[in-house]
């Protein structure tokens, strides 16, 4: 054996010894298991150029308008009422707001609309000036500047109540007493208005002469100047 192959030779040994080949050197069982390395997919990026898909929700159905609903809103064109006011800058008010300069408060405006012309009837238009009239002389009242300006205008009032009588559906006149009874407007001051008008004794004994005949002529008087 040559110097170079003794020299592999010995090599060889001292490998195979550190490796535990053979002999006392140890086992391929003590060495230590591999570690896997866990697998996981990336989470996807959102590309920003993409719009997300639009939530889709079902629209809830508007429901039908009633058969008064329908009717009422005919009326308010046919006849051009005013607006429903504010109910606190009505309630603010003597008389209610009148927007329109007619010398009614549009809330009783539109209910005296609403419920004369409930039902098509050849006498609405008359009926309709008749309640009208009785509002406006109402809110007449109390702007008054003397007790014979009062009295006057307390017996239009007496008298266009007496139209109503003579001329209304039956029942017709106790739901408007039920709703003019419903909204009073300013009441504190409204009690007040009627409080000193209950004290005035010349108006208390100028009321009590008004005849039947009076309201009888001025309902006539307001009648006959009605457009045909």
């Amino acid at each position: 054996m040559n110097k170079l192959h003794f020299s592999l030779l010995a090599a060889a040994c001292i490998v195979l010894s550190a490796c535990g080949s053979g002999g006392d050197g140890g086992s391929n069982n003590d060495r230590p298991e591999p570690t896997e390395t866990p697998i996981t997919t990336p989470t996807p990026t959102p590309d920003p150029t993409v719009s997300p898909d639009p939530v889709v929700t079902t629209p809830t159905p508007t429901p039908e308008p009633t058969a008064e609903e329908v009717r009422r809103a005919q009326i308010e064109q046919e006849l051009n009422l005013p607006p429903e006011p504010d109910e606190a800058e009505d309630n603010s008010t003597l008389a209610g707001v009148d927007s329109n300069g007619n010398g009614i408060p549009d809330k009783r405006e539109r209910e005296n609309a609403f419920l004369i012309y409930a039902e098509e009837n050849e006498n609405n238009a008359r009926d309709l000036a008749i309640v009208n009239e009785y509002d406006r002389s109402l809110v007449h009242l109390y702007s008054y500047t003397s007790n014979e300006e009062l009295l006057d205008r307390y017996k239009r009032i007496e008298a266009m109540y007496a139209c109503e009588l003579k001329y209304l559906p039956e029942g017709m006149p106790n739901r408007l007493i039920d709703l003019r009874g419903s909204h009073q407007y300013n009441m504190l001051d409204r009690l007040q208005f009627e409080i000193n008008l209950s004290s005035n004794k010349q108006f208390i004994n100028a009321v009590s002469q008004f005849s039947d005949t009076d309201m009888e002529q001025i309902c006539s008087e307001f009648i006959s100047n009605l457009p045909n």
